[in-house]
């Protein structure tokens, strides 16, 4: 029980210690258990980053820049869209705000055919 339950400190740590990021002390019982624990060591070896090599830096295809620059060009003299273009939310919300400026011309009823009519005294 000791031992898995040093393994499972130790592998909850194993990233801080491959990066030098631990304490003294820590870092001192986490080497200790890794000196001893075969299969911790293999996962700290996992952990480890890769080494880069400086002298060969990659290469990029041939023709793969004049390929970018020339699709970059032939964007560039693309003719340019319309500035204003609607979306669907501002068309409906034109559309009823037209309606609504339109509804207030429109003449109602008025209030002379609303009165009732006149009654008369009985002769």
């Amino acid at each position: 029980m000791t031992d898995r339950f040093r393994c499972w400190s130790t592998e909850n740590i194993l990233d801080l210690f491959v990066d030098g990021r631990l304490a003294a002390a820590q870092e001192a019982r986490v080497g200790r258990h890794l000196e001893a624990c075969p299969s911790c060591r293999a996962r700290a070896e996992e952990l480890q980053p890769l080494a880069f090599k400086a002298a060969a830096p990659a290469q990029a295809p041939a023709g793969l820049a004049d390929a970018i620059l020339r699709r970059f060009n032939e964007r560039s003299t693309a003719p340019a869209a319309p500035v204003w273009r609607l979306t669907p939310a501002q068309a409906v919300g034109l559309a009823a705000l037209a309606l609504l400026a339109l509804s207030h011309g429109v003449p109602g009823p008025t209030t002379a055919a609303l009165k009732p009519a006149a009654v008369e005294a009985p002769r």
